[in-house]
């Protein structure tokens, strides 16, 4: 039969693996994932919704005539709900989940399935005054206190670092908790388990930032855990101060790169960050399925590689999308001005990430947007 040129760089691509280091790319048809709830998984019926919970908003008296009209007006059939860890955790050993309580009861009320967000990057502020050493410290040396930010109004942003073993638990028992809650409920559907996976606080926030303030993290543990895995990649000091043509006396004398340089050092950086980009999406994953195995996993990439850059934020989407059973992205063309070719070649990657399992456009701009 004759081989078409479609035919033969799909043969040929399709079934290849590209392994380098921390960057292994599955390129070619993966299972998908067993359908853990078949009950809320209804084939029949586009999942379409909104946005719609992110404390305090909206406020409690509108919250249920707002997913009235969601449902029986606007007939989406989906909502995402942005919970807040600094929100829902107050206090130590003290967790507040009754207004995520009235939203999912409404929702069981009115059929309208949950995409609930795992969200880490808005902590609470008993843990940073308990150890301030687990700020995210940028490339000058600048830990970022927790703050709000326009998308994180509770304060808490960007978060602590969860390279450091107190911030991971502490984390761990949040969403352990959270999960409990909502599993329990019908309208409970999936976890978007990480949103627009990244460095925090890695994307511009406000008009001032240098490169310099985007890159993270050179806290005191991140940078342990780099020459940790330095010393694991080389074996011998010899090797790595001949490969960076460096003279380093000790491993601890090591530094990870700060600004513009030499390459070799860069690359090792920017490979240990994607390895522990990837290893936080099982963290976050593993942590939902230690109080619910029955309900979907799902994340979905802000950064698109390799139409977006990496560099800053530290990701390799394939890798990312391994430990979920569902993969999106987020589309905003409106704000970044980009043609339809490139919002085509994004659906097309998260297609590739998703390795023959479901992707989702999972957030996609609706009209107007602006910041501030």
């Amino acid at each position: 039969m004759p081989t078409t040129r479609r035919g033969f760089l799909g043969s040929a691509i399709g079934g290849s693996l590209l392994s380098w280091g921390g960057l292994r790319i599955l390129a070619g048809q993966q299972p998908a994932a067993p359908d853990l709830n078949p009950d809320i998984h209804r084939q029949d019926q586009f999942i379409y919704g909104s946005a719609f919970y992110r404390p305090p908003n909206p406020p409690p008296e509108q919250r249920r005539e707002m997913l009235r009209a969601i449902a029986h007006e606007y007939h989406f059939n989906i909502i995402r709900i942005y919970l807040a860890w600094v929100y829902c955790n107050p206090k130590p050993e003290q967790f507040d989940f009754a207004e995520l309580g009235e939203v999912m009861g409404y929702c069981d009320e009115l059929g309208i399935r949950v995409l609930m967000g795992v969200i880490t990057e808005e902590a609470p502020y008993w843990l940073e005054q308990a150890h301030p050493e687990t700020r995210f410290v940028d490339a000058k040396g600048r830990a970022q206190r927790l703050a709000d930010s326009p998308n994180n109004v509770s304060g808490g942003w960007p978060g602590l670092c969860l390279d450091w073993p107190v911030v991971r638990d502490a984390a761990s028992r949040f969403i352990q908790e959270m999960a409990k809650v909502v599993a329990a409920h019908p309208s409970m559907y999936a976890y978007d388990c990480w949103n627009e996976p990244h460095i925090e606080p890695a994307w511009r926030r406000n008009i001032w930032a240098t490169p310099q303030d985007l890159l993270f993290c050179y806290c005191d543990k991140t940078i342990a855990d780099f020459q940790d895995w330095l010393r694991a990649r080389y074996s011998t000091l010899e090797s790595l101060n001949h490969a960076w043509v460096r003279r380093y006396p000790n491993w601890r004398a090591i530094d990870p790169p700060r600004a513009m340089g030499t390459y070799l050092d860069w690359i090792d950086w920017r490979r240990f960050i994607i390895e522990r980009s990837t290893a936080e999406m099982n963290f976050r994953v593993g942590a939902v399925r230690s109080s619910d195995a029955r309900h979907f996993t799902e994340s979905h990439a802000g950064t698109v590689v390799p139409v977006d850059p990496m560099a800053v934020s530290g990701v390799n989407p394939w890798r990312l999308a391994e430990p979920v059973q569902i993969w999106g992205l987020s589309m905003f063309p409106r704000s970044f001005t980009y043609p339809v070719s490139l919002g085509v070649a994004k659906v097309d990657i998260t297609r590739s990430c998703a390795a023959g399992k479901e992707f989702w456009m999972t957030e996609l701009q609706g009209g107007h947007g602006n910041g501030g």
